[in-house]
């Protein structure tokens, strides 16, 4: 990093545009830390409450993960499938 014009230590002639973008996404960044279910929250979609326990709470703390969780809109059931990186361990699973 180079300084390119040595001015004042304190003063307010930088760009505000470019100060509300820097600060928005360190406020998106840092957002998980307040509100674990952000995405949730944020979202037009309303998921059902199995769907926000299987994602928050057995999917997400798995590390690493490699897992795809998948829903057929057009089934006509609720039935969803979850498919590891190992179909051997999960026998039933696509893979």
């Amino acid at each position: 990093m180079k300084i390119i014009e040595k001015g004042r230590a304190w003063s307010f002639e930088a760009d505000g545009d470019l100060f509300r973008l820097v600060s928005e996404a360190q406020r998106i960044r840092l957002a998980h830390l307040f509100d674990p279910y952000l995405a949730v929250h944020t979202s037009p979609i309303d998921p059902l409450p199995h769907q926000i326990t299987a994602v928050y709470g057995e999917m997400l703390p798995r590390q690493p993960l490699r897992f795809l969780l998948a829903d057929d809109p057009g089934a006509g059931s609720p039935a969803q499938g979850i498919g590891g990186d190992a179909p051997q361990e999960a026998p039933g699973l696509v893979g």
